[in-house]
């Protein structure tokens, strides 16, 4: 039975999610009594950052046998403090790229298929 397989990349998608699980130990630090203040006055909160690149799959069995399949390159960086500054939160996003970009050029993508992806990216906020 011959099989063909084709795997291309699809979309990428930037989504910053509130983290409802944050590790606030840093706050307990000498020197940190202002910003758990603030913490805990519920001026700022955390948020997580997750960039996921689609891998699309489609199989050939046989003839009149076809199926697809897809799956996902995924970083993502939690405890984020939600009023970090855009400059700070667009490293990340450039960082977290980065990451993907590496484990898809280890799949044996070339980067201009990979680039296409990433600089296409649809940011989604899901408060």
């Amino acid at each position: 039975m011959k099989k063909c397989i084709d795997l291309s990349i699809g979309t990428t998608t930037i989504a910053k999610k509130p983290d409802t699980d944050p590790d606030t130990s840093y706050l307990d630090q000498e020197g940190y009594e202002s910003r758990r203040k603030e913490y805990e006055d519920g001026q700022f909160g955390f948020i997580g950052i997750i960039v996921r690149t689609e891998l699309i799959g489609h199989i050939d069995t046989n003839p009149g046998k076809y199926f697809e399949m897809s799956d996902n390159v995924i970083t993502s960086l939690w405890g984020i403090e939600s009023d970090s500054g855009k400059d700070h939160i667009e490293e990340i996003i450039q960082e977290m790229k980065s990451e993907n970009k590496a484990e898809l050029l280890k799949m044996g993508f070339s980067s201009d298929e990979i680039d296409q992806s990433l600089n296409s990216a649809e940011t989604k906020e899901e408060w």
